[in-house]
């Protein structure tokens, strides 16, 4: 198996909502604007995914860390347009999220 085709790894985290698809070969115009969401409880930490159309011939990917819903302040944020770059920063997103939880949940014992 190509490393490029590994499963994501969520850690601790829920996946709440999931149509991302990264075996497609090239996003289209139809990708919804909400693709992916994992939740990480202890740490009150959302991980999103989504699409967004540009004025360009396409759209982007952003990626978004979420603390406390606050939603117009994000923790971190990226946009991306190729799919393994995609893999590649949301595998990094999820990471760090998870490595948060971990720490908040050693800290709650």
């Amino acid at each position: 198996m190509n490393s490029k085709n590994l499963p994501l790894e969520f850690g601790l985290g829920k996946v709440r909502h999931n149509e991302l698809d990264l075996d497609r070969q090239a996003p289209d115009s139809e990708l919804s604007e909400d693709l992916l969401q994992v939740e990480y409880v202890e740490s009150n930490l959302i991980v999103d995914v989504g699409w967004h159309k540009t004025n360009k011939a396409g759209g982007e990917y952003l990626i978004l860390l979420i603390k406390d819903c606050d939603w117009e302040h994000p923790v971190m944020e990226k946009r991306v347009t190729l799919l393994p770059e995609l893999r590649c920063e949301l595998q990094h997103f999820l990471t760090t999220a998870n490595e948060v939880e971990v720490e908040q949940r050693s800290r709650s014992r």
